[in-house]
């Protein structure tokens, strides 16, 4: 299918789109020569090996010589981050290879670059995956999560989370087709998304009370049901597994659709909706509806923590106190966080630090408008046949 247009939006968004500027090589190298150096005064027999730098963090391989050096190494991580001036020096793991053994240390840049979405549309792991959500780590770009999973978000700045979400809208529309890909917003008025009032994805206007959210539930209740009967005359287990059953028919296939709460504090004293909600996430697993569920500040901490044994995949940026971070992660560690996008993305089997893209109100308002003046062009189903045609070829080769 048509997800991305690769040269009409990357055109778009270098008009007046500045890089983030990452820690430069030359900066990269001076620390670890520092590094050096202060382990040899402090006498750890330790050098680094090879550094990898980010917007937020660097990472820096230190290769042991002895045994005792690790020790010595932990005991005095924090005369090094002294020393260093810096507001983070961490060993993040210990890996072994064969007769020599190296260690990661996460350290902090003395400089905090944004991570503009622009970058993203340069990437080829965003451009060629499927209905992704892209983030740039410390070390590398990844994407973290598609749209078999719910995500949590939270934290105490709004602008952080409220970024997050515009990103993720931005990055979805740019990457699938609306008929692959439906989309409901639900956000109080001061919350925005107007600017996603016309794309072609939005199942329905933006739903800004509590009782448009119950009725949205309510429909997607519905439609859950009728799904899962469609799969089962097919037999199929889930919404991936009935997609390529039918793409070799040439049915109908089952759009995904995210259901995006961009104010958890919404639905606030609402039960009736606490329980939908329930329903709705556990069902939709395997349906291919999921949600992102958001809050801010203390309130939207406790409001996460009520729901958040249903999503396994949650993002917390910098937290006021421990107990909110708890709330959000069942982790203390965000209130450690940086600021400026700086983020923990935390999965049943992993945590990691990352950095959320940057995204201004006037980029927004750009690509939703090129989205909708072009939609037509940009979601032509025939070129989707097309792509279709090559995807079903491929299949049958393994």
């Amino acid at each position: 299918m048509l997800r991305y247009s690769r040269n009409e939006l990357t055109e778009l968004l270098d008009e007046g789109a500045a890089y983030g500027v990452y820690i430069s090589d030359g900066e990269l190298k001076k620390n670890s020569d520092d590094i050096n150096r202060i382990l040899k005064e402090l006498g750890i027999r330790a050098k680094v090996s090879k550094f990898y730098g980010g917007p937020a963090y660097s990472e820096y391989m230190i290769r042991l010589n002895d045994h005792e050096a690790y020790r010595d190494l932990e005991a005095h991580s924090e005369e090094i981050r002294k020393r260093m001036d810096v507001k983070s020096f961490r060993i993040m793991n210990e890996r072994i290879y064969l007769s020599s053994r190296e260690v990661s240390v996460e350290m902090s840049n003395r400089v905090i670059s944004e991570v503009r979405l622009r970058d993203f549309f340069e990437d080829f792991r965003f451009r060629s995956s499927l209905m992704t959500i892209p983030l740039g780590s410390g070390t590398h770009r990844r994407s973290v999560t598609n749209l078999s999973d719910s995500l949590i978000v939270g934290g105490s700045d709004r602008n952080e989370v409220g970024g997050f979400l515009y990103s993720s809208i931005m990055s979805l529309i740019c990457s699938a087709d609306p008929g692959d890909l439906g989309i409901i917003i639900a956000g109080s008025d001061d919350c925005g998304f107007s600017e996603f009032s016309e794309i072609p994805h939005l199942k329905r206007p933006v739903l800004r009370t509590a009782d448009e959210v119950f009725e949205s539930l309510k429909i997607l209740k519905e439609d859950l049901a009728s799904r899962y009967d469609m799969f089962y005359d097919r037999q199929s287990r889930s919404y991936m597994d009935y997609n390529r059953r039918v793409r070799f028919s040439r049915g109908e296939q089952v759009p995904n659709i995210l259901f995006m709460i961009s104010d958890i504090s919404l639905i606030k004293g609402r039960e009736d909706i606490i329980d939908l909600l329930r329903h709705v996430i556990l069902r939709g697993r395997n349906a291919g509806i999921c949600f992102m569920i958001a809050g801010s500040g203390k309130e939207g901490g406790e409001m996460i923590g009520r729901i958040k044994d249903l999503i396994d995949n949650r993002v917390s940026f910098r937290t006021e106190t421990e107990e909110i971070s708890r709330m959000i992660l069942d982790l203390g560690k965000a209130v450690t966080l940086l600021g400026t996008g700086d983020l923990i993305y935390s999965t049943p089997t992993d945590t990691v630090k990352l950095q959320s893209p940057e995204v201004t109100s006037e980029e927004i308002k750009r690509v939703a408008d090129y989205i909708i003046e072009n939609k037509e062009e940009l979601y032509n189903r025939d070129l989707s046949s097309i792509r279709r045609r090559i995807r079903d070829k491929e299949d049958r080769l393994g």
